[in-house]
């Protein structure tokens, strides 16, 4: 009893000094691809535990017909005590075409063109042709992750081509956001 007493005040006395800090986490634990074999082939999706905090997407596709006009659909969804997903603060639809050409994104699709650039081979105008890769993908909890509630997500992204939109593909991933108590290290 009296160790157990010493133990917790040790840990509140170092998180109050600020030796022990929380990171904010977002662990991939799903990854669903549904790609239009119309436009893509030989397509593999997977992802990959690199440690307890971390897991990273890799992915690719071959695509058969050259994609002109792509527009992506991208939307939020938040796990309640159910067990069920509701549509969570994102939602959104915006030509990705438009937006390579022109230079000038929105707070969302900045964000989005961010992970695409780095990760992705998406790094030029429309059209594209060929092979389409993804490689360590991963979300980082950086302070825009601070302003949600902790809990499951469901990402889902909606890929389009041309005028009326034909689907290409759609990509769900599925990730967890949560806090980890860290030390700090003395430098």
């Amino acid at each position: 009893m009296f160790y157990s007493t010493q133990i917790v005040l040790l840990v509140l006395g170092l998180n109050a000094i600020g030796f022990v800090y929380t990171e904010i986490i977002i662990k991939g634990t799903k990854l669903i691809c549904i790609p239009n074999y119309k436009y893509l082939i030989n397509h593999t999706c997977r992802l990959k535990a690199v440690n307890r905090y971390k897991s990273v997407v890799f992915m690719d596709a071959y695509i058969r017909n050259q994609l002109n006009n792509v527009t992506v659909n991208a939307a939020l969804y938040a796990r309640n005590d159910v067990n069920t997903y509701n549509p969570f603060l994102i939602n959104f639809t915006q030509n990705i075409c438009w937006y390579l050409c022109n230079h000038r994104f929105g707070t969302y699709m900045k964000v989005f063109m961010d992970v695409l650039f780095r990760y992705t081979n998406v790094n030029h105008s429309c059209p594209y042709e060929g092979l389409l890769v993804a490689k360590g993908l991963y979300f980082e909890g950086n302070s825009m992750s601070a302003l949600f509630p902790k809990g499951s997500y469901k990402g889902v992204f909606i890929f389009y081509e041309g005028y009326p939109l034909d689907h290409i593909g759609t990509v769900e991933y599925y990730a967890d956001l949560y806090d980890v108590k860290k030390m700090q290290k003395k430098n």
